[in-house]
Order: structure tokens, then C-alpha cells, then sequence
């Protein structure tokens, strides 16, 4: 998950190839609480590993900079190929959007 790679102009006349794979909430979430010190592991003070800091800040800013990418700005669903093409970003069809544990 590229997170806010993308939603930046300057960014992206810098890139000579934009390739976005799509993750789901539960992937994301899993991968990101499974690095070593994530989850059950974070200390108290480190509010930034927890999963509360990935609910508030990581998906929704995901979601917020990634709206235009898909119809009706929602990231769960279709992509739109329009907007994507404008931007010049290819999306990776159907990858990892199942959790691991399925």
C-alpha cells in the first residue's frame, strides 16, 4: 500500500512508471500489525503502532488521497479507469485484495 504516493502532482511528474496494487482494509491492517512491534507488541506511548493509529490515520488518509482513483470515491470498489489513466497510474487488477487468512 503506497499510502500517499500518488495523490502529489510534483510527485508524480518525477515517476517514470505510477503501478498501484490495490490492498484490502483487512490485508493492510494485517500486514501493518503483524511488523514487529505493531499490535499486542506496542508500548503504550507509541500510539503510532497500534490499532487504534491505524484506523484513524493510516486507512483514512488511504482513503481520503485515494478517492479519485475509484468510482464514487469508494476504495473498495471499482476502479476508475478514467481518472487512473489521467493520472497515469496502472492498477494491478486483483491482487491481495483477500486477507491472508481466508
Amino acid at each position: 500500500m503506497d499510502i500517499l504516493l500518488f495523490h502529489d502532482p510534483e510527485i508524480r511528474a518525477k515517476l517514470d512508471l505510477m503501478l498501484f496494487f490495490r490492498l484490502s482494509h483487512d490485508v493492510a491492517k494485517e500486514r501493518r500489525m503483524a511488523r514487529q512491534g505493531y499490535g499486542l507488541e506496542a508500548k503504550p506511548d507509541k500510539f503510532w503502532k497500534t490499532e487504534d493509529y491505524f484506523e484513524k490515520m493510516v486507512w483514512r488518509c488511504y482513503q481520503e488521497q485515494h478517492a479519485s482513483m475509484f468510482c464514487n470515491g469508494d476504495v473498495k470498489g471499482e476502479v476508475n479507469e478514467e481518472a487512473c489513466e489521467k493520472l497515469g497510474i496502472k492498477v494491478v487488477p486483483g491482487l491481495n485484495l483477500q486477507s491472508q487468512k481466508s
